[in-house]
């Protein structure tokens, strides 16, 4: 997206502040959501004795700790350092946007979960994707970021959980 494309959104969510606000408080829920899933799951998983966890937590924490570190080396600008706006949610974090980790954590927790849990699993992997949109729309992601951290996650849960 270009500079005008995000100043437009910027400008249109700032004249209508309830949408601003559902935007906002939408991406927070979403986050909040798929981060306590992911604890609950491993626990009902453990409760009754489910290997499955082990690779679970193994292939979430290991593509987790890569996808950080391939982040941290190509350290991209986020679209507000590149185009100096303030992004419409607190977000000060300079480079390290592409892929967006938020969303490739949604992904592989959605995968993980796809396995054992096929209606909760899908639920989050749609959360993955309003994060993936919300998180461009607010500023702090460039399109490509957001949907490298989707495909990677869905294609990494695909090899290692289906």
């Amino acid at each position: 997206m270009t500079k005008e494309g995000y100043l437009k959104i910027k400008a249109f969510l700032l004249s209508h502040r309830p949408l601003l606000y559902v935007a906002a408080a939408l991406c927070r829920f979403g986050e909040i959501a798929v981060y306590l899933s992911y604890p609950l799951f491993l626990l009902i998983l453990i409760i009754n004795k489910n290997l499955y966890c082990i690779r679970s937590v193994l292939v979430c924490g290991i593509g987790f700790v890569l996808l950080t570190l391939f982040r941290k080396y190509l350290n991209a600008e986020r679209p507000y350092e590149k185009f100096g706006f303030t992004p419409l949610i607190k977000k000060e974090t300079r480079g390290c946007s592409f892929p967006s980790r938020h969303t490739f954590s949604a992904a592989i927790i959605g995968m993980s979960l796809l396995k054992v849990y096929p209606l909760w699993g899908g639920i989050v992997l749609g959360l993955a994707a309003v994060l993936a949109a919300l998180r461009v729309i607010l500023g702090v992601h460039f399109i490509k970021d957001t949907a490298a951290g989707l495909l990677i996650g869905i294609v990494l849960g695909l090899f290692s959980f289906v």
